[in-house]
């Protein structure tokens, strides 16, 4: 790399920079060649230089590559998040592992498929795969975003701990949406019947948010009636409270159970975690209206629908 270019990307002065590389020379004595110890002193700046994801195998150290994010994996850890990052660029594909700050980006849909990034972290080896790890934001530059935009109607939307989820119906499904943070702050003004556009990132069965704007659109919710339910195959459901299960634990998970009638028949409900604050709120003779349930087959034979972390419940008090 040319010494200009170098200084250039570095952000110092030319002056301060030479200052560094007769430093380094006189530290070692004219050991060193005139090429290594200007590197040495880029390094000291806080230079690395960038790397294809093929040439990384084997070595040590901080580096920096370019390339697609082409998968993202989110995962809580209690104490913190932890992404894993699929990254690629014409030479091959590298895990990356993202703590902290890093992590956040992506939590809060910042980072995402699809997006073209410069990631600057440490390289190592774990059973003999060669991964990336990545802490800091300040690692992390986004080139091109590659994210996906949705516009829809929020048919339903919950609170809850980490942020809000919402049920958006679009032209041709009910995507279940997420926001945290500041996106959070902007999505809770928002009622049921607005109609927006979002930009954001697939991930895990859910959509981030990472954007919204006022959209001009109508779009409704296609409900599956409750006799044309079929195991495995998730859905959207709507119909009356028509009984009050329990509560109870298992495996340190909390569940609830409510039946819920339409004009074609009767099922069991099972509310996980989050959604039994659905369950708190419901009555006899409530509408309810579920997205992205997942029913399937019971102890006894007969369909009861769950509802998880990817699904919205949503009460309307008779």
């Amino acid at each position: 790399m040319d010494i200009e270019e170098l200084i250039d990307q570095i952000g110092v002065s030319r002056r301060e920079f030479e200052r560094k590389v007769r430093e380094i020379k006189e530290h070692f004595a004219g050991l060193l060649s005139e090429e290594t110890a200007i590197m040495l002193a880029a390094y000291s700046f806080g230079y690395v230089q960038e790397s294809s994801i093929s040439e990384i195998g084997g070595k040590r150290g901080i580096v920096s590559i370019e390339g697609i994010v082409e998968r993202v994996e989110l995962k809580n850890l209690q104490r913190e998040f932890l992404a894993i990052l699929t990254v690629s660029d014409d030479t091959g594909a590298l895990k990356v592992a993202m703590w902290g700050e890093a992590a956040q980006l992506v939590r809060l849909g910042e980072v995402g498929a699809g997006d073209s990034v410069k990631l600057r972290g440490l390289v190592r080896e774990r059973n003999g795969i060669t991964e990336l790890l990545v802490r800091n934001a300040k690692d992390i530059t986004v080139v091109r975003r590659g994210g996906e935009s949705l516009k829809g109607t929020i048919v339903a939307m919950v609170k809850r701990n980490e942020g809000v989820v919402a049920a958006l119906a679009t032209e041709s499904e009910v995507k279940i949406c997420t926001a945290t943070g500041t996106k959070a702050e902007e999505v809770v003004k928002l009622k049921k019947g607005d109609s927006i556009e979002v930009f954001g990132y697939p991930m895990a069965g859910e959509f981030v948010i990472s954007s919204v704007s006022p959209a001009v659109c109508s779009f409704k919710p296609d409900f599956t009636p409750i006799a044309s339910l079929r195991s495995l195959q998730p859905a959207n459901i709507r119909g009356r409270v028509s009984g009050i299960g329990e509560v109870r634990r298992v495996k340190n998970r909390l569940l609830a159970e409510i039946y819920i009638s339409d004009d074609s028949g009767r099922v069991k409900v099972i509310l996980w975690d989050d959604n039994v604050s659905a369950y708190r709120k419901a009555d006899v003779a409530d509408i309810v209206e579920i997205f992205n349930c997942f029913p399937k087959i019971g102890w006894d034979g007969e369909i009861e629908v769950h509802c998880g972390k990817r699904s919205v419940v949503s009460i309307e008090k008779s």
